[in-house]
């Protein structure tokens, strides 16, 4: 829902980032950092130290909203950095709703364990569904409960010793917000146009292999190999001629034997061999 306001709010965030710069930061530093204090705040709330881990995740918060405006101002915006903030994020939503399920279940109060567990399932299926839309070509960013959402909550929560009724918040809208993404991406599906390039990818991506066309399995075999044809064309050729000089050698001696034969018959002597 405030992802409307990201850009009037760069405005201000940009002149930060190129602060951060100066100061020799890289983006992924500011998102290792945000990991790093979010274990804390986790560590915090399984303490039961509510406000000191509201403090923190403030902190975590604005390490992970400024590191977009550092990589625009260090011209280092790249695929890998926005899939490793992703993955980072996921990891820092986790780690803190485990520490608030810890602290219900350290307190005995099962209600409250119960319900941060639903929030911490929401705020997963939140980030999959949006990613499992993505990845069939549907850009849904619907819903009232993206993270920065979710990280207000809980911070408020937290600070203002209104913890329970923020989880409370927290798993209704981030569930509805998963909801609600599910009923957009098969409307999105349904559309004609969209159906249709759907479509068209999964046959361009079946009749790419089919044309490379089948390959033998054993290595060299289909291929034709100029040395071995005209090696064979030779081997042919004088094979082929072999059978009439053995045909003409062989007549040769039996004339041969048949002369020697009838000069010993008529001679008296020892036969005189030509």
């Amino acid at each position: 829902m405030l992802g409307r306001y990201r850009e009037p709010v760069r405005a201000w965030t940009d002149p930060v980032g190129r602060a951060l710069f100066r100061l020799r930061l890289r983006p992924n530093h500011l998102t290792v950092i945000g990991l790093g204090v979010s274990v804390l705040a986790a560590a915090a709330f399984c303490t039961a130290q509510i406000r000191t881990a509201g403090v923190l995740l403030l902190l975590a918060g604005l390490c992970d909203f400024f590191d977009g405006s550092l990589a625009r101002a260090s011209g280092q915006v790249t695929a890998f950095g926005a899939f490793l903030d992703s993955v980072i994020d996921r990891y820092s939503d986790l780690v803190v709703l485990l520490g608030l399920v810890i602290l219900f279940a350290r307190m005995a109060h099962v209600r409250g364990a119960f319900v941060a567990m639903a929030g911490l399932i929401g705020s997963m299926m939140v980030s999959y569904t949006k990613a499992r839309a993505e990845s069939i070509g549907v850009e849904c960013t619907v819903g009232m409960m993206e993270r920065p959402e979710r990280m207000i909550c809980l911070i408020a929560g937290a600070l203002l010793g209104l913890l329970e009724p923020a989880l409370w918040a927290l798993a209704i809208f981030s569930n509805l917000t998963a909801l609600q993404r599910i009923a957009f991406t098969r409307r999105a599906t349904r559309d004609p146009a969209i159906l249709r390039a759907l479509a068209l990818a999964a046959l361009l991506g079946a009749a790419t292999p089919a044309a490379a066309g089948p390959r033998s399995s054993v290595p060299g075999r289909g291929r034709s190999r100029p040395g071995r044809a005209a090696t064979r064309t030779r081997s042919s050729r004088s094979s082929a001629g072999r059978p009439r000089s053995t045909a003409r050698s062989a007549t040769t001696c039996a004339s041969r034997w048949r002369r020697r034969s009838r000069r010993a018959a008529t001679s008296p002597g020892p036969a005189r061999w030509p």
